[in-house]
């Protein structure tokens, strides 16, 4: 079972001391500024009660935020340690405004990633198309594809490639109307196991209560209505799930 604990095993990283000072370094600095936002919203509080309430909420969360983000660094350099590989890795990315409405991003990563193979290496595409016709209408389209040298079932080369369309409206300030299709296949059990394809539809409706308010405008609720189906009967015996979900977000 996993324990916490864990992530403070300081003798398992690359260079213990130094990532340990880091830790500690960064956890105060998050903990100094989420305690300046809190004394802040308190003094904000006599001026403009609601705003001086989201500003302590968004500097509480902000520190609980940075620890988090702290602790997966950590974790993430503990595991560079243990996965460490003796081939070169790329990383890289070309972003192209074309003009006022299409942008293009295309990003690429291709190198060794299991750990102690230096051989079979895995080659990953992401390309986004964005179109933004007015201010108030942004929609997007993106291609997944994935390649890794005996990453299939029986140990074949494997293929994984997703496809996805989004859009967003905005109907007036309070009210932003979402939705998103996608299509997933992993016909070499890759990645879905004995499920070869998944398609889901995703409508959606951000709500900003207080869209006019200096801050209460940074609370938004988002709620969204999601439909999946598989051919292959992906979701126990079944063939359609139907999920619904609810956030709160407080941007700050």
């Amino acid at each position: 079972m996993f324990d916490y604990r864990d992530l403070f095993q300081w003798d398992r990283f690359i260079t213990p001391s130094i990532i340990k000072v880091f830790y500690w370094l960064a956890v105060g600095v998050s903990a100094l500024f989420g305690l300046s936002g809190i004394i802040s919203g308190l003094t904000l509080m006599s001026l403009h009660p609601l705003g001086g309430v989201l500003w302590v909420i968004g500097s509480l969360i902000g520190i609980v935020i940075g620890v988090v983000t702290v602790t997966l660094m950590a974790t993430a350099i503990q595991g560079l340690d243990r996965a460490f590989h003796d081939a070169i890795s790329f990383l890289g990315s070309v972003n192209w405004v074309i003009n006022d409405q299409w942008a293009l991003y295309v990003s690429n990563s291709t190198g060794p990633e299991r750990t102690d193979n230096n051989s079979d290496y895995r080659t990953t595409w992401d390309g986004t198309l964005f179109f933004t016709p007015a201010k108030d209408f942004t929609a997007a389209g993106n291609v997944y594809y994935v390649w890794e040298a005996g990453g299939a079932a029986d140990g074949s080369d494997a293929q994984l490639y997703a496809l996805a369309l989004l859009a967003a409206y905005q109907l007036d300030p309070m009210f932003t109307l979402k939705g998103r299709v996608e299509w997933i296949h992993d016909g070499d059990n890759y990645r879905l196991g004995p499920v070869n394809d998944i398609y889901e539809a995703t409508v959606g409706l951000t709500i900003k209560p207080f869209p006019n308010d200096q801050w209460g405008s940074n609370v938004k609720f988002r709620a969204e209505i999601r439909w999946d189906h598989s051919p292959d009967a992906a979701f126990p015996g079944d063939a359609n799930q139907l999920t619904f979900g609810i956030d709160v977000v407080v941007t700050f």
